[in-house]
């Protein structure tokens, strides 16, 4: 058997890989346009080709397709071992992924938003990805919320007092710190009474990113149109 280590672009779980299938591309503009078991040793071992193989993720089960380059030599042992006890891992480089399919999951985060703030709203979306209890969503959202009042420079205190402080210096308006203690409340509550609905999470998921984009990145936006109009 052979293993690739990868991210499940359905779940965004990492996990070994086993390729059931492998086969090499034909056709391909510099490769031979017929199968090779038709011209057996025509191509040298250390040739580059492409080459594709069939998995599913160990997680959920949804199959993905690998697109991968490797040398002759290499697809050869990796056919070899497709049906046996032995394991070959890619861990080895035994060939270079190219793409998969599904895509890799790609968070939904902005270039204006801290670096800090950008791991922890991704975190939250990954396990949202994952299908993971909504306690374990709903806190990330928190936590992503606790960074970026920090961000904001509401530094000192719990964050319903950080929250209140950023309504007070006019930072957020009054209807989104009342949504921001919302989340606040309802990840506090999930986390000690191990409630919370995936319906929750989810809306939790899209108020962080509104909060975000109002902060951060309608600002940012702003000043970049301001300053690209001329002085008078």
């Amino acid at each position: 058997m052979f293993t690739i280590n990868h991210e499940c672009g359905v779940c965004a779980n990492t996990a070994n890989f086993q390729l059931s299938t492998v086969g090499r591309f034909v056709g391909i503009a510099g490769e031979k346009s017929q199968r090779d078991e038709q011209f057996p040793g025509e191509t040298p071992d250390g040739a580059l080709i492409r080459g594709f193989g069939v998995s599913h993720c160990p997680h959920c089960g949804i199959p993905s397709l690998f697109h991968f380059r490797v040398t002759n030599e290499n697809f050869r042992r990796i056919q070899e071992n497709l049906n046996t006890s032995g394991l070959l891992f890619n861990q080895n480089n035994y060939l270079t992924e190219v793409e998969s399919f599904p895509k890799k999951f790609e968070p939904s985060v902005h270039t204006s938003w801290p670096d800090e703030i950008k791991r922890e709203f991704t975190e939250a979306q990954k396990l949202f990805r994952q299908g993971v209890s909504p306690t374990f969503i709903l806190f990330a959202c928190r936590q992503a919320l606790d960074v970026s009042t920090r961000g904001l420079g509401a530094t000192k205190g719990s964050l319903k007092a950080r929250i209140d402080s950023l309504r007070e210096r006019g930072i957020i308006t009054s209807a989104v710190a009342d949504w921001a203690h919302h989340v606040r409340v309802i990840a506090n509550e999930s986390v000690h009474e191990s409630g919370g609905s995936i319906e929750d999470a989810e809306e939790c998921l899209e108020f962080v990113k509104t909060f975000l984009t109002m902060t951060f990145t309608v600002p940012e936006e702003i000043a970049r149109k301001r300053s690209l109009i001329p002085a008078n």
